[in-house]
């Protein structure tokens, strides 16, 4: 993913000067990982009223009872100027501040300064260049921390873009691979959170139910590092997740819960929680 990060930044000359990128370095991510502290205060989410449209979808969606997650309410933007709304919301009010934080889990906090702009990245009413390019104007117009704007664009030029190539490469038996063989089926309370007592699963769960969410952190870390070490099977919670989020896309789930977060594939892709697990043990 590196190579393709610095590719993509060398070939549409983003945070570029000449040939070399700005600040010196591709990377400033050992800035970007600092610990939650008591008194944190991101600015509020901005959402959005249902219109005529969305609440008639609403309530066809009350009227089949499908059992799981908060119908209401629904606040996603669901237009395109909405969206952009939501992006120039993130790069004026949470761009500044976005890097230093955004590995933090904080009970209550749900969004922190994360852009809340995968629905719109992934359903198509925003396209990755145009958040690229506003991310790189804000960064040149506001004076904004490098470490805060290379961050964020890493996510999309490189993890976003890098996964969904990924997707396209792997034949059609990359969704059922299982490298550890793991059988488990999914616990019951991915679909009920009150039935965990386990504080981190049942604060991320429950929030999956209000709000079809949950940051990146939260998703790879918790939601999917618990189903790795209790062996559920790989195809289950690709399922699960699939379902249950508002961003969910097959070529963004499937890479990302079954090489990602599971190592079904056996390290085709880097697996963050079998690496931390690893390191937990050789320590």
């Amino acid at each position: 993913m590196e190579d393709f990060y610095r590719e993509g930044r060398k070939r549409f000359k983003v945070l570029m000067d000449g040939d070399k990128p700005i600040g010196g370095k591709w990377n400033f991510d050992k800035q970007n990982r600092k610990p939650p502290q008591d008194a944190l205060d991101p600015p509020p989410a901005l959402w959005f009223e249902p219109d005529p449209i969305t609440q008639a979808v609403i309530d066809q969606v009350k009227a089949q009872d499908v059992g799981y997650g908060a119908i209401e309410p629904f606040r996603w933007g669901v237009t395109r100027q909405q969206a952009l709304t939501v992006l120039n919301y993130f790069v004026s009010q949470r761009l500044p501040t976005f890097g230093p934080y955004q590995d933090a889990m904080i009970t209550g906090e749900e969004t922190l300064w994360h852009s809340l702009i995968s629905p719109y990245l992934n359903l198509g009413p925003l396209q990755p260049m145009e958040v690229i390019e506003a991310a790189q104007k804000a960064y040149f117009d506001q004076e904004l921390g490098l470490n805060s704007v290379e961050g964020f664009i890493r996510q999309v030029m490189g993890w976003r873009e890098y996964i969904r190539g990924v997707y396209h490469v792997m034949d059609d038996e990359y969704a059922q691979k299982n490298w550890f063989n793991h059988t488990e089926p999914l616990p019951s309370f991915y679909w009920d959170s009150s039935k965990t007592d386990l504080n981190c699963l049942h604060q991320t769960l429950a929030q999956v139910e209000r709000t079809g969410y949950a940051h990146h952190i939260q998703r790879l870390m918790i939601l999917g590092n618990f189903a790795l070490i209790v062996g559920v099977s790989p195809q289950a919670i690709d399922a699960w997740f699939q379902a249950a989020f508002v961003d969910a896309y097959d070529w963004v789930m499937l890479p990302n819960v079954i090489g990602m977060g599971q190592f079904a594939d056996g390290g085709i892709l880097a697996s963050k929680p079998m690496r931390l697990q690893l390191t937990m043990s050789i320590k």
